[in-house]
């Protein structure tokens, strides 16, 4: 159980806080929709032969991230290890505002992460873009992005798939408030300490009902966010 949730906490790492663009969107381009990702591959270093790992690792296989999203709110939705962690995360750009739903080990917390344009973070980061290296991913050309970056103290590198045809606010990319990318990454291959995930848009849906962004917040108990990083250090 600890060991998954490991990665569970490693897993949050990128998405714990979300980065928002705010560059101003073509009307050619798909600003409203539902977007459904996949962990497909999971591995850490140093592991192999450890059946307790393998079966952490296993279990967190499948595991999804959605993303419903248009100009007014955007709502990310991350089910991992078979519902045993759930995280909810809205924001809504007319209030500027953002909040976090967790549902982790049989606790209720409601995060209130502040402005959605907050305060940028000193991040260095880097990206390289191969529009020669080329996917088409759930109907959308898709070219190659490399991200390299230094995210509280750990060292980060992602290999992304990015598609210009969808533009949404989210960077998912923690502590990076400007989108660095021209639009919406739809593969991930990610490695941070030592752990390898892999995920990938298996759905793409260009309406959606928009109730998902209506949460019933009885039963929560409220926190800021420092109140959780010190929670994920001490574990849940």
């Amino acid at each position: 159980m600890n060991n998954l949730k490991l990665f569970i906490v490693a897993f949050l790492i990128p998405l714990i806080a979300l980065g928002y663009g705010t560059e101003v969107l073509s009307q050619n381009k798909v600003t409203e929709g539902h977007l459904k990702m996949e962990i497909t591959e999971v591995s850490m270093q140093g592991q192999s032969g450890n059946p307790e790992m393998e079966m952490a690792m296993e279990m967190m296989k499948g595991s999804t991230m959605e993303l419903y999203f248009n100009r007014e709110r955007e709502l990310s939705v991350v089910n991992m290890a078979g519902g045993m962690s759930l995280i909810r995360t809205l924001m809504d750009f007319n209030t500027n505002q953002s909040t976090m739903f967790m549902e982790m080990m049989g606790q209720k917390m409601m995060v209130d992460l502040g402005e959605v344009e907050g305060v940028d973070e000193e991040i260095d980061f880097e990206t390289q873009v191969n529009k020669n290296n080329r996917k088409n991913i759930v109907g959308f050309d898709c070219y190659e992005v490399i991200f390299t970056a230094n995210i509280q103290g750990q060292n980060m590198q992602m290999t992304l798939y990015v598609t210009e045809d969808i533009q949404t606010r989210s960077s998912l990319i923690q502590g990076i408030q400007q989108n660095p990318f021209q639009g919406t990454p739809l593969a991930m291959e990610m490695n941070v300490m030592g752990m390898t995930m892999k995920y990938e848009a298996k759905a793409f849906n260009r309406t959606f009902d928009k109730s998902v962004f209506n949460i019933d917040k009885s039963g929560y108990r409220e926190m800021d966010l420092e109140q959780l990083q010190r929670m994920g250090m001490g574990g849940f």
